[in-house]
């Protein structure tokens, strides 16, 4: 029997070179709880390929709920019969499954309904994701459900109640304080962005506030996007011509697409990390990380980053690259001022750590 098991989308792998959100943080507090006895596992589909030193649990069907047709019928059936079946299709054990104790349910509602063999029921929100949940099959899956948790208090308040006076959490994403370290930084300084290269993550408008700092000497790293040899995407190659149409390709590196594994290594050589959304984030991950490596924050007050921040950072607001462009030149021009902003990012990276994130994730599980 496992005490606790995490159902992450049935597709996304167990695996170190995943750097999705929701196998972060599954990782992350699976890692500070110790699984020595093997009492806690994740469920996977099988055939996704796992290779983290967790234990793993090859047992659904899977697939992805993705295309068209497959999400247009999953709706349908869910506003009708109050089921999503091509979600329960996916999700549907296909190899013997051990009592589970408690079932965590990540980012997506429909599935805490999966035929799975579990006493209690959480659902762990990463994202707004009952947008297309009517309220009949919302009050269905919340009335399942011991407790959800949110991973801000800005998501908190966006989820819907349940009449059952089913509770909603919030609990911030934690940061791996031991892979993520302080270390040498190069001489020139450096900002840093990691992540999606998309629109909604306001690449557009750091590289636009670094443009109006041409008489600093800096350099901007972009770490994220496309992997090498791919093709670019639209938006790749409309930044590609903002950094030419502003005469900064000696100052603006296109890293492309990091593995995982590098990304602590080559974090912690720049001096500035910038998280520019212009979408409501829940909660980054990559602030909290780029605190834990010793860099000074900046970023957006958009959604749940403020909440990341809790003070430790310049925020400007979604899209104001002007804002932005302060913050920087701040932070380039005053070394002592970069110094005490990385220190207090550091400060509020030590109050994230998985091991203090874990400690209120199980009484969330525990005491609801």
């Amino acid at each position: 029997m496992f005490s606790l098991a995490h159902l992450p989308y049935p597709e996304d792998p167990p695996a170190i070179d995943n750097g999705s959100a929701v196998m972060t943080v599954i990782r992350g507090l699976m890692t500070a709880a110790g699984d020595a006895d093997g009492s806690q596992a994740i469920l996977t589909g099988l055939g996704t390929r796992h290779d983290l030193p967790l234990t793993v649990v090859p047992c659904l069907r899977g697939g992805r709920v993705v295309s068209l047709p497959a999400r247009t019928a999953d709706v349908v059936t869910g506003r009708v019969l109050g089921r999503r079946l091509v979600t329960a299709h996916v999700y549907e054990p296909l190899a013997p499954v051990p009592p589970i104790e408690r079932l965590i349910v990540h980012n997506r509602p429909g599935a805490v309904l999966a035929p799975v063999p579990a006493a209690r029921r959480f659902l762990y929100c990463h994202n707004d994701v009952f947008g297309t949940y009517g309220r009949r099959e919302t009050e269905r899956i919340l009335r399942r459900c011991e407790a959800v948790i949110a991973v801000s208090e800005y998501l908190a308040d966006r989820m819907p109640r349940s009449t059952s006076g089913t509770r909603v959490f919030p609990l911030l994403n934690g940061v791996d304080t031991d892979e993520f370290t302080p270390g040498r930084q190069v001489d020139r300084p450096s900002i840093v962005y990691v992540g999606r290269v998309i629109r909604e993550k306001g690449v557009h408008v750091l590289i636009r506030a670094a443009a109006l700092l041409g008489h600093l000497d800096f350099q901007v790293v972009i770490m994220g996007g496309s992997k090498p040899g791919r093709e670019l995407t639209r938006y790749e190659r409309q930044l590609r011509r903002l950094v030419t149409c502003h005469g900064m390709e000696d100052r603006v590196l296109f890293h492309g697409r990091v593995e995982r594994s590098r990304v602590p290594e080559m974090l912690r050589r720049h001096h500035v990390i910038v998280v520019p959304s212009v979408w409501p984030e829940p909660c980054s991950l990559t602030l909290a990380e780029g605190a834990a490596s010793g860099l000074a924050c900046l970023a957006s007050r958009a959604g749940g980053l403020p909440e990341v921040a809790s003070g430790s950072a310049l925020l400007h607001e979604p899209g104001n690259e002007r804002e932005l462009a302060e913050h920087l030149e701040h932070l380039i021009s005053d070394d002592r001022e970069r110094r005490h902003y990385a220190d207090m990012a550091l400060t509020r990276a030590r109050e994230l750590s998985w091991r203090h994130q874990l400690q209120q994730f199980r009484r969330v599980v525990t005491d609801s």
